[in-house]
């Protein structure tokens, strides 16, 4: 992968960890180790991801982060987005759009 891509995939993955915070805080103060046993993984695996170091980050899993959060998956993705300046992106836009009408279906 070149450089400029792997950047800014480690920069989205840093700010989807960022909501992912973000958002457990917002929850009452949420921990870490809640979280964790609401999706059924370990404390650490969750600071990896609000750090964004964690390896392999699937949609299934942004799916138990955001329903253990009670935010929709384009909320822990779109502001990510939006901060690393390439929402304007057509294929961003795709799957934005495709990440929201998962989560409709989904509910």
């Amino acid at each position: 992968m070149p450089k400029q891509m792997q950047k800014q995939k480690d920069e989205n993955l840093i700010q989807v960890g960022k909501m992912v915070q973000h958002y457990r805080l917002e929850k009452g103060n949420m921990t870490q180790e809640a979280l964790a046993a609401a999706i059924h993984s370990n404390a650490t695996y969750i600071s990896k991801i609000e750090t964004g170091s964690a390896e392999g980050l699937s949609i299934k899993m942004l799916h138990k982060l955001a329903d253990s959060l009670d935010v929709s998956v384009a909320d822990l993705v779109d502001v990510g987005i939006i901060q690393t300046g390439i929402k304007n992106s057509s294929a961003v836009k795709r799957i934005a759009s495709q990440l929201h009408s998962l989560n409709t279906r989904a509910a």
